[in-house]
């Protein structure tokens, strides 16, 4: 990331961003699944959706490299909660202070 982030942060910042030093995207994405056996009904059920479903959150560069991955977590459990157990807020504040630069990351809840 260190090498690139100057450029993705260019890349978003062309596209009329009002960040100008974001350098990826969070994304939440629902995979619907079949309905599982046993316990796993009631886990995997989005009541939102209406369907049986697994989670994951994603952070996507704008090159559309997948810079960190979390999951899979059941269908019922909110974007936040994801976010908060993947414990990317430490580990992002450190690892895009490039150069005394601190870079970001954007999403509807970072």
């Amino acid at each position: 990331m260190a090498e690139r982030a100057a450029a993705y942060a260019a890349a978003i910042a062309g596209k009329d961003a009002p960040l100008q030093t974001c350098v990826g995207v969070i994304y939440g994405t629902l995979i619907c699944i079949a309905r599982p056996d046993s316990g796993l009904q009631r886990v995997c059920y989005s009541g939102h959706k209406r369907r049986h479903a697994i989670k994951f959150k994603s952070i996507c560069t704008p090159d559309g490299l997948l810079f960190h991955l979390f999951g899979p977590v059941q269908g019922r459990r909110h974007d936040m909660l994801l976010y908060h157990e993947s414990g990317i807020d430490a580990q992002l504040e450190a690892t895009l202070l490039i150069y005394e630069t601190q870079f970001c990351i954007y999403g509807d809840y970072a």
